[in-house]
C-alpha cells in the first residue's frame, strides 16, 4: 500500500503506507514529515542533518501545538483555564474564580490554590 501527499497540481509524492514491510514504526513518521515538509516547500533541498534538524522538528512543533491546542480547548472547557485576548493573541491562563486542579507528582491532584508561591 501506498500513501500519496500532493507537492504540485498534479504531482504527488508516494510513500509507503504504516503497514510496509522493512519500514519501522519510527521510520514511517520521518517519512510522513518530510513529505509533508515537502509538500509545502516543493523546491526544499538540503542535507540529511538539515531536513533532519528543521524540516522534520518542524513538522513534529506544528504536530506538538494542534495537540496542545486541543488539551488547551479541554482545559478550558473544563473551567480549569481561560483564554484571554491581547491583541491579535489569545493566551491561556489559570481561571480566576476557581482553582485550577493540577495532577500532583504522587498521582493524586492538588489545587492551584493550594500550591505554595
Amino acid at each position: 500500500m501506498v500513501i500519496a501527499i500532493p507537492i504540485l497540481q498534479g504531482t504527488t509524492v508516494s510513500m509507503p503506507a504504516d503497514r510496509s514491510p522493512g519500514l519501522k514504526r519510527k521510520e514511517v513518521g520521518l517519512a510522513k514529515a518530510i513529505l509533508q515538509y515537502l509538500a509545502e516547500h516543493p523546491d526544499a533541498q538540503d542535507t540529511a542533518e538539515g531536513i533532519a534538524t528543521f524540516w522534520v522538528m518542524r513538522q513534529r512543533v506544528k504536530e506538538d501545538v494542534k495537540e496542545v491546542l486541543r488539551v488547551l480547548c479541554q482545559l478550558t472547557r473544563s473551567g480549569q483555564l481561560e483564554r484571554v485576548r491581547r491583541g491579535d493573541h489569545v493566551l491561556y491562563r489559570v481561571k480566576k474564580q476557581t482553582g485550577a486542579w493540577i495532577p500532583s507528582d504522587d498521582g493524586g491532584e492538588t489545587s492551584s490554590d493550594d500550591k505554595e508561591e
